[in-house]
């Protein structure tokens, strides 16, 4: 298992057209195999600061979803409307 959290600032007033195309990313995104969890959050104190927690059954199926033609879609989308994004893959502690 491999999880992901990414986070994403946008740029002031481009919020509403990122999440948008965080909502089409997460419909495609849970349809793929091997994607557990695609959850998008916004942040309680910070409305342009949002959150995306993955879980996939391996870095294959991560590495698959980083190559899908729409992941390319919403990096070419969004590239102008953020600020800052870090993303993180952490593997569960057994």
């Amino acid at each position: 298992m491999i999880n992901v959290i990414a986070t994403v600032t946008t740029q002031p007033g481009k919020r509403d057209e990122v999440l948008k195309a965080c909502k089409v990313l997460q419909e495609y995104s849970r349809k793929e195999s091997g994607c557990h969890r695609y959850d998008l959050m916004i942040r309680s104190d910070d409305a342009n600061s949002l959150a995306i927690y993955e879980e996939w059954d391996s870095r294959n199926s991560l590495q698959m979803h980083m190559e899908a033609g729409h992941f390319s879609a919403f990096q070419s989308h969004v590239d102008r409307l953020v600020k800052d994004v870090t993303i993180t893959q952490y593997e569960p502690v057994k």
